[in-house]
C-alpha cells in the first residue's frame, strides 16, 4: 500500500486535474451557502447601489448599448450618471443570465458564482507560477476566496466592486511578480489584470498603482531592474492605458472640471476610524460585526500565518526571500505560505 505522502498527493492531482476544478466549483458554491433557499437577497451595506447597477446595465444591455454612461432608472427615475465613474462592462455576464430568463435574484447568485470560480482559478494559476505545484496552489486559492474580509464583502457589505477586485488581485499580482523577476515576456499579464483592476473597482487599482510605484523604485535604487524589464514595464503601462481609456478618460474630464466628494480630506470620518489593535482582535475571533457596526478583519488563519511568516521572513537570504524554490530546497518549506507573505 502507497503511503500518503505529499508527493503521492501532488502525483495523485496531477493525474487527475479535472479534480481541480471540481474543487473549485464546490468552493464557489459552498461560500454562497448562506445565501441558497432564501429567495432574496439581504439588504446589505452598497447592496442597494449595485442592485439598482445590475438591473439597470441589464435593461441597457437589452436595447445594445454595452457602454451605457447615465442610467435614467435609477435615483427614483431621475437618472444616475453611475456608469462614468464605475463602469459596468464587467456585469455582463449577470445581464446575460437576465437575459436568458433567470430572475434579478438568481441571476446575482450564478453571478457571485462565477466570480467565485474566477476568484479560485486566478489565485490557483497565481500561486502555481511560484510553487510550481498543485496541492499547495489548491490550498491556496481556497483560502483566498474564503478569505474573511473577502467573505464580508460578499454578506455583510454587498460590495460587488472589492468582490471583483479581489478576483483579478492575484492576475495583478502574477504580472508584478513575471515582470520584476520571473520572465518579463509575460508583461501581458499585469495589463490585462491592472486593466480589469480598473473596471472592477478603481480604489483598488490605484492602491495597487502605488505599490507597483514603490516596488519600481526600490528595484531602481537597488539596481535590480534591467532595461528589459523597464521595457516590459512599460509595454505593460501603455497597454493598460490603451485598454482602459474609455473608462478613464471621461473620469478624468469629469474630475478636472467639478468637485466631487473623493477630492475631500474626510469623506466618512466615523467609519474610517479603526485602529490596528481593532484589526488584531476582530481577526482574533473572525468577528465580521453587522452593517452598522462593521469589523473587517483577516481571520485568525491569516492572522497566524502573517505573524509566523514574519517571525520566519528574517532567516531567508534577502535576495532570495521571493523564491518560493529556493525556500523550499534550503528550508525543506512544502506546504507553507510564507513566499506570498513575504512577497
Amino acid at each position: 500500500m502507497n503511503k500518503l505522502t505529499p508527493q503521492a498527493i501532488e502525483h495523485f492531482f496531477r493525474k487527475n486535474q479535472y479534480l481541480i476544478i471540481v474543487i473549485m466549483y464546490g468552493i464557489a458554491v459552498l461560500a454562497l451557502y448562506p445565501f441558497f433557499g432564501k429567495g432574496f437577497i439581504f439588504n446589505q451595506d452598497d447592496f442597494l447601489f449595485h442592485s439598482a447597477r445590475l438591473d439597470s446595465y441589464y435593461k441597457a444591455v437589452t436595447q445594445g448599448d454595452l457602454f451605457p454612461k447615465l442610467f435614467p432608472e435609477m435615483a427614483n427615475g431621475y437618472g444616475y450618471l453611475a456608469d462614468l465613474f464605475y463602469p459596468s462592462i464587467l456585469l455582463l455576464p449577470y445581464a446575460l443570465f437576465r437575459i436568458v430568463g433567470l430572475s434579478h435574484v438568481t441571476a446575482y447568485f450564478f453571478f457571485l458564482i462565477l466570480i467565485n470560480c474566477l476568484t479560485f482559478l486566478f489565485s490557483y494559476f497565481f500561486y502555481r507560477a511560484f510553487s510550481k505545484q498543485i496541492v499547495p496552489s489548491i490550498i491556496f486559492a481556497s483560502i483566498y476566496t474564503t478569505a474573511t474580509y473577502r467573505l464580508i464583502d460578499l454578506f455583510i457589505r454587498g460590495a460587488l466592486g472589492e468582490t471583483l477586485a479581489f478576483c483579478f488581485l492575484p492576475l495583478v499580482i502574477w504580472g508584478v511578480y513575471e515582470v520584476f523577476f520571473n520572465n518579463q515576456k509575460k508583461w501581458y499579464l499585469l495589463a490585462f489584470g491592472m486593466t480589469l483592476l480598473l473596471l472592477s473597482h478603481m480604489i483598488s487599482a490605484f492602491m495597487v498603482f502605488w505599490f507597483v510605484l514603490g516596488l519600481l523604485i526600490y528595484c531602481l535604487i537597488t539596481r535590480q531592474f534591467s532595461k528589459e524589464r523597464f521595457v516590459s514595464l512599460a509595454k505593460a503601462t501603455c497597454f493598460t492605458c490603451l485598454l482602459s481609456a474609455w473608462a478613464i478618460l471621461p473620469i478624468l474630464e469629469q474630475s478636472f472640471h467639478l468637485s466631487f466628494n473623493f477630492s475631500k480630506k474626510v469623506i466618512w470620518a466615523i467609519g474610517l476610524e479603526y485602529s490596528m489593535s481593532d484589526f488584531f482582535l476582530n481577526s482574533l475571533g473572525s468577528n465580521a460585526g453587522v452593517w452598522s457596526n462593521l469589523k473587517p478583519n483577516i481571520g485568525i488563519f491569516l492572522l497566524i500565518v502573517l505573524l509566523v511568516s514574519i517571525v520566519k521572513y528574517p532567516i531567508l537570504p534577502k535576495k532570495n526571500a521571493v523564491h518560493y524554490d529556493y525556500c523550499r530546497d534550503r528550508f525543506n518549506f512544502k506546504y507553507e505560505f510564507i513566499p506570498l507573505v513575504s512577497f
